[in-house]
């Protein structure tokens, strides 16, 4: 836990939204919380929503007390990378994902 409350957001490899799934059956376990951590400083970053049809795309910005709950969603350059995919990963999704980057 020392480790993990070391960490930022700029140390993350990936940015994705998961369910909860592996929480609730237990492949994930829950390892401790940190008297470290600050919810203020890891804000739910935006996202892209991109549909390919019509080239078009949306800035995706979600409640940081609700993850379910879009705030705000507004035009973008269909060809900007500065934001991850709005998606919501299941937990073998997210697991194939980051064990890809890792081994890299």
């Amino acid at each position: 836990m020392e480790e993990l409350g070391t960490l930022s957001p700029g140390d993350a490899i990936k940015v994705v939204r998961v369910g909860d799934l592996g929480i609730m059956e237990g492949s994930w376990p829950l390892i401790g919380e940190s008297e470290q951590w600050d919810r203020e400083k890891w804000p739910i970053p935006p996202f892209i929503r991109k549909d390919d049809i019509s080239k078009t795309a949306w800035r995706v910005v979600y409640a940081d007390d609700n993850p379910n709950e879009v705030i705000l969603e507004e035009s973008v350059s269909y060809e900007t990378s500065e934001y991850e995919r709005d998606a919501l990963f299941g937990t073998g999704a997210a697991e194939i994902v980051v064990t890809q980057l890792l081994t890299r």
